[in-house]
């Protein structure tokens, strides 16, 4: 349990609180995450349920007590009989690609953060198999596009992965055009992304047909046989979109497309990791959410939002900066503080493939 004065006293303070809001409490533990300070807690009376600490999650009595910009409560914390109250810190510690262990290439496990129990947070896009990223502006969405593409750049090839990369805005993705690993220049219209996601269904349409040929039910098991043939395989996809919403808004084809890519990809070995800062219903269609089963939501305005980006409430209560929620198929979403790739660190992991 930590022991440090400040964070022991606010301990104090919290028990103190809430049992004068009626539901007596017992300190577990204290754990100080990167971005937030976690209160573990039991209920020191049978009278206590779960209900009453979910009621305090919509008042600001303990917000003030522990002078936090905001709190959350989760009631209780899935897989263990405790609840945690998680409070913003006022050192805040950043989280730095050297904190985080190598991808590992082969299932596209990337690491992408640190939880609020301070274990690496890992994106598996693999077995996700495609990605929903939300939040505004300055929430840490694109920071956390930038780690992503980053942390697979250390370990794969040009063999292995080839990015087809979607930048709207012409400024985020600009940086990764002349890597080998980019199979056509960045899409920065959303005529051109178009005409991309296009080929990109007839790329995995004739996999398809090559998977058929060879008796192969996935990508794994088409490439595992043309290795045994000396040939060479083919590699994994990656689509990235820093803003969908511009693609989403030019009409249906572009939607059509990429829920038609995120049905079948998985099995041709191509994946999708779309990002937006406008998480509304608009935007972000209901067949869209299902075929994108991993979400990852930074801070968003409202609860509605949140609903929206993560299918939960709990986005509008982040700090911002790179403190996300990670929630996979409909599992616990996870908090975690998102890894900051630097320009310097980035330039380096380019440089390496130039």
């Amino acid at each position: 349990m930590t022991t440090a004065t400040p964070t022991m006293t606010q301990a104090e303070e919290l028990l103190e609180r809430l049992d004068e809001l009626g539901v007596p409490s017992e300190l577990v533990d204290v754990i100080n995450a990167p971005q937030l300070t976690r209160f573990m807690i039991k209920p020191a009376s049978p009278k206590v349920r779960m209900q009453d600490y979910r009621r305090l999650n919509r008042a600001d009595d303990l917000a003030y007590v522990l002078e936090a910009q905001r709190v959350r409560i989760i009631a209780p914390v899935p897989g263990r009989s405790v609840v945690a109250i998680e409070t913003d810190r006022k050192d805040r510690r950043l989280v730095s690609l050297a904190d985080l262990p190598r991808a590992v290439t082969s299932s596209l496990c990337v690491p992408i953060g640190i939880d609020t129990e301070n274990r690496p947070t890992i994106l598996d896009i693999g077995s996700s198999p495609h990605v929903m990223i939300s939040g505004t502006t300055g929430s840490g969405k694109t920071t956390c596009l930038h780690t992503i593409l980053c942390s697979l750049l250390k370990v794969a090839s040009p063999d292995q992965l080839q990015l087809l990369l979607l930048d709207a805005k012409r400024t985020e993705l600009v940086k990764y055009e002349h890597l080998p690993h980019v199979a056509a220049p960045i899409a920065d219209s959303p005529q051109e992304a178009i005409r991309q996601l296009e080929g990109a269904v007839l790329t995995m349409e004739r996999r398809f047909g090559v998977m058929h040929d060879l008796g192969a039910k996935d990508i794994t098991e088409a490439n595992e046989i043309i290795r045994s043939y000396g040939q060479k395989e083919m590699p994994l996809i990656m689509i990235v979109a820093d803003e969908m919403a511009e693609l989403i808004m030019t009409g249906p084809e572009a939607e059509s497309l990429i829920i038609r890519l995120a049905q079948k990809g998985r099995s041709a070995g191509i994946h999708l990791v779309l990002a937006t800062q406008y998480p509304k219903r608009e935007i972000i269609s209901g067949l869209m959410r299902a075929n994108l089963p991993t979400k990852i939501a930074f801070s968003v305005s409202d609860a509605v939002a949140s609903r929206v980006a993560l299918g939960e409430n709990g986005a509008e209560k982040l700090l911002g900066r790179g403190d996300g929620l990670l929630s996979f198929a409909g599992l616990p979403s996870v908090r975690f503080q998102s890894a900051y790739a630097s320009e310097v660190d980035t330039a380096e992991i380019i440089e390496r493939w130039l």
